[in-house]
């Protein structure tokens, strides 16, 4: 519910303790087998969002890429303020079907425009099983594409991509800044010249963008 009215630019305020969405609980997403991410291109997540150290978990869902390009927990985010989340636990899997010929995905975020995130930790895995591959294909464990602030985030999801792909355990075209941020899971991918696989970050616009 808190998805669909993201993505249709409603009020989403029940969602909220003084003005920013908490998630009170862990949830079990066992039932969910075709996840519709929060946050579209036209209308994206632009708030504030706590996750209070609780988790989404029981993961084996799947998302469209036909459908939705931009796929992660949040689809698009723009600005926004994300923390604290926990996304999936040992042995969960967030499987990327379709094709299309742009994909940011990735297990928090697909594409972060600005904004942060902060302490969030992805236990869940990640399977590319679409067809297309090349550069506009970017996969990481926290965010496909982020100009944002990421900080003090873990990745223990495997990324398995069997194509040629940008893929990551963070970010896997980074704009932004990485900063305390610790990567435990496999990341596999075919490699071409620049574009393959990496422990932090595919593409990392600036070298100084990047910290231990």
């Amino acid at each position: 519910e808190f998805a669909s009215l993201v993505n249709q630019g409603k009020d989403y305020s029940k969602f909220c303790q003084n003005g920013v969405v908490v998630l009170l609980n862990d949830i079990d997403a066992s039932s969910i087998k075709e996840w519709v991410p929060a946050g579209t291109k036209t209308s994206p997540f632009t708030g504030s969002f706590d996750g209070k150290g609780h988790s989404i978990k029981n993961i084996n869902w799947a998302t469209d890429l036909s459908k939705y390009q931009y796929a992660g927990v949040f689809g698009y985010a723009k600005g926004a303020s994300i923390s604290a989340l926990k996304v999936g636990a040992a042995g969960d899997v967030i499987t990327l079907k379709g094709n299309a010929t742009s994909v940011n995905a990735g297990a928090v975020v697909g594409y972060a425009e600005g904004g942060s995130i902060t302490g969030c930790t992805v236990y869940a895995g990640q399977s590319y099983t679409g067809a297309n591959s090349g550069g506009t294909i970017r996969i990481g464990g926290v965010c496909g594409f982020s100009s944002a602030s990421v900080e003090n985030c873990i990745n223990r999801g495997n990324v398995l991509c069997p194509v040629t792909a940008r893929v990551a355990g963070f970010v896997a075209y980074n704009e932004g800044k990485v900063s305390g941020c610790t990567n435990y899971g496999s990341i596999l991918a075919e490699k071409s010249g620049e574009i393959g696989p990496a422990w932090a970050c595919s593409y990392q616009k600036t070298p100084s963008a990047f910290e231990k």
